[in-house]
């Protein structure tokens, strides 16, 4: 079982809400080794986007990941209905042609 630990700066400062991925990690070990618990501090969670994946767990040698290490655990997001911000945002309009030089003038 995962618990989180430590409060994220993206969460307190930014608003920004954390969503778990996974709740459960498969591991394999010796039964003296195997732990009640992980747990996994948000605390470096900073930006909107931030995530922690299995890859990102420190464990003991004798306790082997089992799940795939590109599973997310954990991320931050935005808020539902909250604005983006200005400079985030993708346009999709035309770009304005700027002619330049001379026209040529033609004479027929």
């Amino acid at each position: 079982m995962l618990e989180l630990t430590g409060e994220a700066p993206a969460v307190k400062y930014l608003n920004g809400v954390l969503v778990m991925g996974q709740e459960q990690v498969e591991v394999e070990c010796l039964p003296r080794y195997l732990p009640e618990r992980l747990t996994v501090d948000v605390s470096e969670l900073t930006k909107i986007g931030d995530s922690i994946h299995i890859r990102d767990l420190v464990l003991p040698p004798e306790i082997e990941i089992l799940s795939d290490p590109d599973e997310m655990i954990v991320v931050v997001t935005a808020q539902a209905g909250e604005e983006v911000p200005e400079e985030a945002k993708i346009t999709t309009e035309e770009p304005e042609v700027m002619e330049r030089g001379k026209k040529e003038e033609e004479n027929y």
